[in-house]
């Protein structure tokens, strides 16, 4: 099973992206203005640290995720983010969405630059289609505080039951909350430690 499905929850963007605008099928979606909010809605730089409550029905534990490294495929610099044993290769652009390079591919993973309602959709080389909806303006209370401006992105992949997941990132800070139908409860953000700031 692929790194990015054990971490996300059944959830494997590979390979070339194809854009969907909301319901208007082949439309490409206006991008959102703002270059530098964008940017910030994942900040990528060693050392960055994110940890989550894990909560079920029986017990309670932290998970820490981090960018710990770097790495140069093909004359592009990576993040390596999540574990050294099974780190995820990330890579932000200009416009501030995140590629991940995946078995030698690179794909556009994190869009942050479409309207709120907008769907995108990539071919999975292994399973199907993912398709990811677009949610913005999004207020989400967590253990490390309360953020607004927050955009969730909803993967859903199909022809595979129990694969819905999403992720939740405000300005600033990076991932809040990741929800899974495969989770008891939302892993909500507890403290977090970036470049330019943190908290605890």
């Amino acid at each position: 099973m692929n790194d990015l499905v054990l971490w996300a929850i059944r959830g494997v963007p590979v390979v070339t992206l194809v854009l969907l605008a909301g319901c208007a099928s082949g439309l490409e979606p206006e991008p959102i203005a703002d270059e530098e909010a964008k940017s910030l809605y994942f900040p990528l730089s060693v050392g960055n640290t994110w940890d989550f409550l894990h909560r079920d029905h029986e017990r309670s534990f932290t998970v820490q995720d981090r960018i710990f490294g770097t790495a140069k495929l093909n004359d592009r610099q990576y993040y390596l983010f999540r574990r050294p044993r099974a780190p995820l290769y990330l890579r932000p652009d200009e416009a501030g969405n995140v590629w991940l390079y995946d078995d030698g591919e690179e794909s556009r993973w994190l869009l942050f630059d479409l309207p709120d309602g907008a769907i995108y959709m990539y071919p999975d080389s292994t399973i199907s289609s993912a398709k990811v909806t677009v949610a913005r303006n999004l207020v989400v209370e967590t253990p490390a505080g309360t953020f607004t401006d927050c955009i969730r992105l909803e993967f859903d992949i199909d022809g595979i039951a129990d694969d819905a997941y999403s992720l939740t990132f405000a300005p600033g800070v990076g991932i809040v909350e990741r929800n899974s139908i495969w989770f008891s409860f939302p892993r909500q953000l507890t403290g977090f430690e970036v470049s330019g700031g943190g908290g605890d």
